[in-house]
């Protein structure tokens, strides 16, 4: 499963895990059979110049956290490499050995443009990093969307977010809403566009795109052709391991509905919803 928390003074979050009766097993979208929950987390200093975010990878059955630093804007931190501003919810790969998260850089000069971005790939096992430089634009990436980053279908590029608008460097982060869903080659130096007016893109093994536009979750087949999956509000949809369902979030309540139409089916009262890899369970905060 795949979060962002930020810390402010105290926050308490609990993972639930909602067993469901099994679906067809496909590509995994979290590390393990039903594995770790993996979470950014922004420690909250940033008025103190100590911000820091670390990827949690937290075991379902037991709690325990093992986290990993992903950057930060500490002046402890020495190596550039290791510096950012903002860093975005995590997503695993296809085989569960590599979380993404993407990164808004911190210029290495002063005379560095400002709006650098890159896609950092950690390692699970060893907590090794790989930065991946995103190609310059004048348009604002997201990483604080929820989620701004999806592994594409066999882990050969992502899709990220990305404001229509030019940046002009001064308006912040929580102004902007996405725009764009963009397909990203794996080394970052090229991107295609999906759709427009796009937020919380997830991918199917397939490489069926859902994502929330209007406020109600939207899918887009294979050939780009674009159809609303639900009328009464939608958010945060996550795509079951054989594509036949999509968990989402309506009114402070998970929801799974066919993903080729029909009645939404309310399962518990909760927020951004993901499936486990066989398919038989769902982890929400």
């Amino acid at each position: 499963a795949v979060c962002y928390m930020q810390h402010m003074a105290r926050v308490v979050v609990a993972a639930l895990v909602l067993a469901l009766a099994a679906a067809a097993p496909a590509g995994a979208t979290f590390p393990g059979r039903n594995g770790n929950l993996l979470v950014t987390y922004d420690n909250g200093q940033y008025k103190y110049f100590s911000q820091s975010f670390t990827l949690w990878k937290i075991a379902p059955r037991t709690g325990r956290v093992r986290w990993i630093l992903i950057c930060g804007a500490s002046a402890l931190i020495q190596d550039v490499a290791s510096r950012c501003r903002n860093a975005g919810p995590p997503a695993a790969s296809p085989d569960g050995e590599t979380a993404a998260v993407m990164v808004r850089d911190l210029p290495e000069r002063p005379e560095d443009p400002a709006n650098r971005w890159s896609i950092r790939l950690i390692s699970l096992e060893t907590g090794l990093q790989t930065r991946v430089a995103l190609a310059p634009s004048d348009r604002l990436f997201l990483p604080l969307s929820t989620p701004a980053l999806r592994w594409w279908q066999g882990g050969d590029g992502f899709v990220v977010l990305r404001a229509l608008a030019p940046w002009d460097g001064k308006t912040r982060l929580s102004d902007w809403e996405p725009g764009q869903a963009l397909l990203v080659a794996s080394d970052g130096s090229a991107a295609t566009e999906l759709t427009t007016s796009a937020a919380a893109p997830d991918v199917a093994a397939d490489g069926r795109l859902a994502f929330v536009r209007d406020r109600n979750v939207h899918i887009r087949d294979a050939s780009g052709t674009v159809r609303p999956l639900t009328r009464g509000g939608g958010f945060h949809p996550s795509w079951s391991p054989g594509g036949r369902f999509i968990a989402f979030s309506r009114r402070g309540h998970v929801f799974v509905v066919r993903s080729s139409g029909g009645k939404p089916r309310r399962l518990a009262r909760g927020t951004d919803p993901v499936w486990s890899p066989d398919g038989t369970q769902i982890a929400f905060f």
